[in-house]
């Protein structure tokens, strides 16, 4: 999971700090769709670097 996390990490430095909030929720509306698709758990690690930003 750690190498999931720090391939996403560079697009998540991204969106917490260049995003408005609803482009925020747009992708982790997206990320919801990964998870379906067997993806990480890319969705709680997004709104937590948001709510941190």
């Amino acid at each position: 999971m750690r190498q999931d996390l720090s391939r996403i990490s560079e697009a998540q430095v991204s969106i917490s700090k260049e995003t408005p909030k609803v482009a925020v929720m747009e992708y982790a509306s997206a990320s919801v769709q990964n998870l379906a698709d067997g993806g990480v758990s890319t969705l709680s690690v997004t709104i937590d670097s948001d709510r941190h930003a």
